[in-house]
């Protein structure tokens, strides 16, 4: 849109970086986001199939060296 690409130009001569580096960096943090969704959604499907196993919240704390 026309506010987004004003932003972004804004940005970029406020900072002397290119829109460029902007751009990677907006699609660089939305990947990640985006692999984490699906990587946990994943992980939800194994653990409601039976592929994987959770562990309570209890089970954690012990496991891990947590408890107080």
């Amino acid at each position: 849109t026309t506010l987004f690409r004003s932003r972004l130009t804004a940005l970029a001569q406020r900072t002397g970086r290119t829109k460029s580096f902007y751009m990677n960096r907006a699609i660089e943090s939305a990947l990640e986001e985006i692999e984490l969704a699906y990587s946990l959604q994943a992980d939800l499907e194994d653990i409601r199939s039976g592929r994987a196993a959770s562990a309570g919240l209890d089970e954690a704390v012990k496991t891990l060296g947590l408890e107080g």
